[in-house]
């Protein structure tokens, strides 16, 4: 820890990282970027251009470009530090020392391959847990490849909408960012806020 606070690495990863991201988050305050994994993303074809684009603006110039289209869900307005990344991987940091301070984040979500069901144990764990009563608000990204085995046990979307009517704080969805194509890289600890259907990094 202390080789990394006195050189802070630009540290890239996606998915499972999401724990090693939010446990240096937790316990150093690293900012990371989460988004990019080599063996996933580049192909003989290189990246797809939105996540090579967003990736070389967060290492080149620590920028992070705006991001317009979010749906809201329930609220208005949230601005916190940005937390989160693969839902599964933020519920196993529960209880540990390496889960962030919760109090006023803005937490961004997505899986992939997990049924309805799955999810809406996740998001109910960290719900009575507390995340979300201290949380400034939750946004959204892919849930991919996330189906039921079943048309009777519901989808992402009815576990969504039950989600929005248990939490307090404001909710929003369209994220770009999962594990289907075209996510952008997002910076895991930079302040960030979502207003007018706009995320927008660095507030």
């Amino acid at each position: 820890y202390d080789i990394i606070v006195d050189t802070p690495p630009a540290l890239v990863g996606f998915s499972d990282t999401t724990a090693l991201q939010l446990g240096l988050y937790a316990r150093v305050g690293l900012v990371s970027y989460s988004g990019v994994t080599l063996c996933g993303d580049v192909t003989d074809n290189g990246f797809h251009s939105d996540t090579e684009a967003s990736l070389w603006q967060a290492l080149e110039e620590n920028q992070f470009a705006p991001i317009p289209g979010l749906e809201t869900l329930k609220g208005d307005a949230a601005e916190g530090p940005f937390l989160g990344g693969c839902l599964s991987l933020v519920v196993s940091l529960l209880g540990t020392p390496f889960f962030p301070n919760p109090q006023g984040a803005l937490w961004f979500l997505e899986d992939v391959n997990e049924a309805p069901y799955r999810v809406d144990r996740m998001l109910s764990h960290l719900r009575m847990a507390g995340v979300f009563e201290r949380a400034s608000g939750v946004v959204f990204g892919q849930f991919w490849q996330c189906e039921p085995d079943r048309e009777e046990e519901g989808t992402v979307a009815d576990v969504l909408e039950a989600f929005v009517a248990s939490v307090p704080c404001p909710v929003f969805r369209g994220l770009p960012y999962g594990h289907g194509p075209g996510r952008r890289v997002l910076p895991v600890g930079l302040n960030a806020r979502v207003a007018g259907g706009v995320l927008s990094f660095g507030v």
